[in-house]
């Protein structure tokens, strides 16, 4: 019942049950029985796409571990849970051991099972959302392509893999600024899981989004804000309104508010998000510092750069504490932001070079960054655009 409920999306209703099997067959079977892992599996699942990623993490290093020992290194279901373990990783942004886990799945499954195989085509859309955060937009294409491609061959285009394979190569494709293709593939997406998942199911709403983030792209304000306003409200009505998912939809209505230049109304949405990390008690979390970053840069844009100032510090400092330095880059990125928007261009470098120093992916993509618009004719952005995406560029996928 579990899994049924996991199926549909309901998540923290497949927690509790799932969380008693484990529970049941750890103290029946034992630690190592088969399974006892595989109930270890489907709970860090739950708690993966309940955005609870140090739980599920530790879940799935104590499955792994104990598959290794058991069962060895290339038994399938130690390669599930290796997989699992890559993708809570690249949740919480720790690329090269995600990157090096998943490939090491991939080119097994390659190896034992062929290109063809779902297990195959599961990883394959694996490593592609890693090389994606990481800004290796044309690798993640490909895969993601590739992957979509092979399920729809062997179980038809609704098939659910399939539409996963499809909905992440839209979000791709959008990145890369192709707007055009990514909505009319999104659009696609939204009618067919709406048909076969339902209207509210979590994969349904998160297409939504990113047409959302699309049709803001594209200048398209009144669509983008209806679609978010309509989503959100279903995200609260599903997820409740502290939910990671409700405030993901939160965040992106405030970007599209802010890309149509409507800063007080962004901003009371940030402040919204902002109390509630601090009622949850997760306000020096990835995201929280994220969000208080967003706030720094809508008071720069509203001409009150000292009191952007306070935010961003405020983030600079909570990101020290943490032994995570993509949080430190993020924090440097968005003190840049804020720079340029400010018409600070020298200290936006300065900040943009911190950030990049320290290993910030999103270096690479910056050239399209709005808040960054007024760096585009200085040779020392160019320059930093030119060694950012030297860096992200990675060795192909074959």
């Amino acid at each position: 019942m579990g899994t049924t409920y996991q199926g549909l999306g309901l998540y923290s209703r497949a927690e509790s049950l799932l969380a008693r099997s484990l529970e049941i067959r750890r103290r029946v079977l034992g630690p190592d029985h088969p399974d006892t892992l595989a109930s270890m599996n489907d709970l860090a699942e739950s708690l993966r796409w309940q955005a609870r990623f140090p739980e599920a993490e530790k879940l799935w290093r104590e499955a792994l571990d104990r598959r290794q020992r058991v069962l060895g290194p290339d038994n399938p279901a130690t390669l599930v849970a290796m997989n699992g373990l890559g993708l809570v990783l690249t949740d919480e942004h720790h690329y090269p051991e995600a990157e090096k886990l998943i490939r090491q799945v991939l080119d097994s499954y390659r190896r034992t099972l062929g290109p063809s195989d779902t297990a195959t085509l599961n990883s394959e859309n694996a490593l592609a959302l890693v090389l994606e955060d990481e800004g290796r937009l044309s690798e993640a294409e490909q895969l993601y392509r590739d992957s979509g491609e092979g399920f729809r061959r062997q179980f038809g285009p609704e098939h659910p893999n399939a539409l996963r394979g499809y909905a992440n190569l839209a979000i791709v494709l959008d990145s890369e600024g192709r707007y055009a293709e990514s909505e009319k593939l999104q659009r696609e997406m939204i009618d067919i899981k709406s048909r076969v998942l339902g209207p509210e199911h979590p994969h349904t709403l998160l297409s939504q989004l990113s047409l959302g983030v699309t049709l803001a792209h594209e200048g398209r304000y009144a669509e983008a804000e209806k679609l978010y306003r309509t989503t959100l409200d279903a995200e609260r009505r599903v997820f409740g309104p502290d939910h990671p998912r409700t405030l993901l939809a939160m965040g992106d209505f405030a970007d599209a508010l802010v890309a149509d230049h409507r800063y007080s109304e962004a901003g009371k949405l940030r402040q919204d998000m902002a109390q509630i990390y601090t009622r949850l008690q997760s306000s020096d979390g990835a995201d929280a510092l994220d969000n208080m970053g967003k706030i720094g840069i809508l008071y720069a844009y509203e001409n009150q750069y000292a009191k952007a100032e306070t935010f961003l510090q405020e983030a600079l400092q909570a990101a020290r504490r943490s032994s995570d330095k993509s949080l430190l880059a993020n924090a440097w990125y968005d003190y840049a932001c804020a720079a340029a928007v400010g018409g600070h261009r020298d200290q936006a470098i300065e900040y943009l070079q911190k950030a990049g120093d320290l290993g910030d992916n999103d270096l690479a993509t910056m050239a399209n960054d709005n808040d960054l618009k007024s760096l585009r004719g200085d040779p020392r952005f160019q320059v930093m655009i030119a060694q950012a995406k030297a860096r992200t560029a990675g060795p192909a996928t074959n």
